[in-house]
C-alpha cells in the first residue's frame, strides 16, 4: 500500500509541520509576544481543550470519509473508484490515505506541545489539522455530488498512463534500433 516515496513524503510533511510549529513557539517565547490575556494556570486547560478538539475533528472526519467513500464499489473504465480516490488522486502532494495517516500522527505529535505547554505550536497544529480535514471533507463530498468529475479524472489518468507507456516504449525501440 505504501511505497518508500509515499512514506518519505508523509515523514517530510510531518517534520515540516512540527518544525514550523516549534519555530513559531520559539519566536513567541523569545520576543514575549502575548496574544492572549489568559492567566498562566488557565493556559494548560486551553491547550488540553485545543488538543481534544483536534483529536475529535480528525476522528470524526476519518469516520465520515470511510462511511461515505467505503461503499462505492463502482469501476470506471476498469479502475476501482475507491482506489483511485484514496491512493492515486493527490491533494497537497499527498494521497487521501497519506493525509489520514499524517493527521493521526499529528494527534500524537501534538502531545509534546501539550506536555511543554507551548500554546502557539498547539494552535498551529490545530490550524493545519482543520485545514487538512476541511480539504478531505470537501473532496469526499464533491465525489458524491459531482461523480462526473471523477469519471473525467479517471479518463485523464488512463490517458496519461498510456501516453507515458507509449513514450517509454518508443524511446526503448529507438535505443535498440
Amino acid at each position: 500500500m505504501f511505497t518508500k516515496t509515499s512514506f518519505f513524503r508523509m515523514v517530510i510533511t510531518l517534520i515540516l509541520i512540527l518544525l514550523l510549529a516549534k519555530s513559531g513557539t520559539w519566536l513567541f517565547d523569545t520576543f514575549h509576544i502575548k496574544f492572549l490575556t489568559i492567566e498562566s494556570e488557565n493556559i494548560n486547560n486551553l491547550i488540553l481543550a485545543i488538543w481534544q478538539v483536534q483529536a475529535v475533528a480528525i476522528s470524526i472526519s476519518i469516520a465520515v470519509v470511510a462511511l461515505t467513500v467505503g461503499f462505492i464499489k463502482e469501476k470506471i473504465f476498469g479502475k476501482d473508484v475507491m482506489h483511485f480516490v484514496f491512493i492515486e488522486e493527490k491533494a497537497f502532494f499527498l494521497s487521501k490515505i497519506e493525509i489520514i495517516f499524517v493527521l493521526i500522527a499529528l494527534i500524537f505529535a501534538n502531545y509534546f506541545f501539550v506536555a511543554y505547554e507551548w500554546l502557539f505550536g498547539t494552535v498551529f497544529i490545530l490550524f493545519i489539522s482543520l485545514l487538512s480535514v476541511s480539504t478531505l471533507m470537501y473532496q469526499t463530498f464533491s465525489l458524491l455530488v459531482n461523480f462526473d468529475t471523477i469519471e473525467n479524472k479517471v479518463r485523464q489518468s488512463i490517458i496519461n498512463e498510456f501516453t507515458t507507456k507509449l513514450k517509454g516504449s518508443k524511446t526503448q525501440k529507438e535505443e535498440k534500433g
